[in-house]
C-alpha cells in the first residue's frame, strides 16, 4: 500500500500539532510538510509533492 503524503496549514502550532499526531497514528499515511505561514505553500507543495493538503481557509 502506498502512503498518502499530507501537508499541514494552520497559523496555530498547536492545531497543526494535534492533526498531525492524530494521523501519524495511522498507518500509510506521513506528514510530508507543516506550515504556518501561506507564503511558502505554492513553493513548497512543488517541492514536497503532497496527495492532500490540511489548510485552514480563515488564516490571521
Amino acid at each position: 500500500m502506498e502512503e498518502i503524503r499530507i501537508m499541514i496549514v494552520d497559523d496555530h502550532k498547536m492545531i497543526i500539532s494535534g492533526i498531525a499526531s492524530q494521523l501519524n497514528r495511522e498507518d500509510g499515511i506521513s506528514i510530508v510538510e507543516t506550515l504556518t505561514e501561506p507564503k511558502m505553500l505554492f513553493d513548497k507543495m512543488k517541492e514536497r509533492k503532497p496527495d492532500a493538503l490540511l489548510m485552514d481557509i480563515r488564516m490571521g
